[in-house]
């Protein structure tokens, strides 16, 4: 993997002088834009340390002086200039004895004294510093602390990258896990309604929900069940169930009840990023994005009142949606198709009129039953609950 047999020595010292410069502890690491950054550096001093850089087309590698490490980066002196952005890859012998390499970038050199310079390299992954270091009780929870605050980090920056808009319901009856639930969603954006029983969970649902989060085990009912009865209800809200069962047998099961997603517990922020995600481009492909329906003509200052008025409309136009599906009432269900396919591009709401002419068409040739014409119908009042007037 290197050209270890012959490590090029940058670094003239006796031990004296070794000991005088290992002494220098850093206590702070600077990242490249100049601000300081705070993390646990223990001390890590063996006899040398090996680096290696790619140059002009070969791996050349460097015996250098270690000082300290940290679960983030390594830093070491040098008898060399390093040039910042430099990729190398990091010989580390943990407390075993055993070398591994890890690959960082060079995101800091400044000169220590005479011909050597204090290096600073960032590893592309987290290293798990323990096991080339033996921690102090302290260190170690603190080290435990830092690390979930860095995961946490980069969840948030990819809940702002996937940054959505819409109403998630959580089923689940842990208080905790529900409070968990709801921060992490809200980092997406997501409006989060909260069910703790069946009961709880099929009023929300159908009072119109953009994702359904749902714990497969709780209380009398199971999660299975709810999602037979919410889809029994013909409600097309996305589910994806959650359990700490992770048995094929489950997740089959969920499946057949209607869930388009199983994630296991436990699973971290960017678990459930992943499978929002996952949902969000089926929705994309299938039937709608989540997030807000905003009108096309909003740039226009004489529609925003025409617009304003017509979503206030569309409220009423929902619950008689919902009335009318309820009492099975074809007809009713196609007059109220046809009065919204006709309005919504009119005032810039194009999605409208082309789900609803769907579900008109639907309509059309049904015969006995609602059949798949219930489906589209639910689909058309899911669309009128995200739609927004600004």
């Amino acid at each position: 993997m290197q050209d270890q047999d012959s490590p090029i020595e940058t670094i003239h010292l006796n031990q004296k002088e070794r000991q005088r410069i290992q002494a220098k502890q850093v206590q702070q690491a600077t990242i490249p834009d100049g601000k300081e950054r705070r993390g646990l550096r223990v001390l890590f001093q063996p006899n040398d340390m090996l680096v290696s850089l790619s140059q002009t087309g070969r791996r050349v590698t460097f015996r250098v002086l270690p000082r300290n490490l940290s679960a983030k980066g390594v830093g070491f002196v040098h008898g060399r200039y390093m040039h910042v952005g430099s990729e190398c890859l990091v010989t580390l012998v943990n407390l075993s004895g055993d070398p591994t390499y890890v690959g960082g970038v060079v995101v800091q050199c400044r000169h220590e004294e005479g011909m050597l310079h204090q290096v600073s390299v960032k590893f592309h992954n987290l290293i798990d510093l323990e096991e080339y270091v033996r921690l102090p009780e302290d260190d170690a929870k603190r080290l435990k602390s830092e690390l979930q605050q860095v995961e946490f980090a980069e969840c948030s920056e990819q809940f702002e990258q996937l940054k959505v808009f819409g109403r998630v319901l959580v089923v689940d009856d842990q208080p905790a896990d529900r409070r968990l639930m709801r921060m992490w969603l809200s980092q997406l954006g997501l409006e989060v309604v909260e069910a703790l029983n069946a009961q709880e969970a099929l009023a929300a649902a159908r009072e119109g929900v953009d994702l359904i989060l749902l714990d497969m085990y709780f209380g009398q009912v199971s999660g299975l069940e709810i999602a037979a009865q919410i889809r029994g209800q013909r409600i097309a809200s996305p589910i994806i169930a959650v359990s700490a069962d992770e048995s094929e047998e489950l997740k089959e099961k969920a499946l057949k009840a209607g869930c388009e997603v199983f994630l296991a517990k436990p699973f971290k922020p960017d678990d459930l990023t992943r499978v929002i995600r996952q949902v969000i481009e089926s929705a994309n492909h299938g039937r709608q994005s989540i997030g807000p329906v905003r009108s096309s003509l909003l740039a226009d200052p004489l529609m925003k009142p025409l617009i304003l008025a017509f979503v206030e409309g569309l409220i009423e136009q929902g619950a008689r949606l919902r009335r009318a599906l309820d009492d099975r009432d074809g007809p009713m269900l196609l007059e109220i198709c046809q009065q919204l396919k006709g309005a919504g591009a009119s005032y810039g709401f194009e999605q409208i009129s082309v789900v609803a002419k769907a579900a008109m068409e639907e309509l059309k040739v049904t015969d006995k039953g609602l059949g798949a014409a219930q489906v589209r119908v639910e689909e058309l009042m899911m669309l009128l609950h995200r739609v927004m007037a600004e």
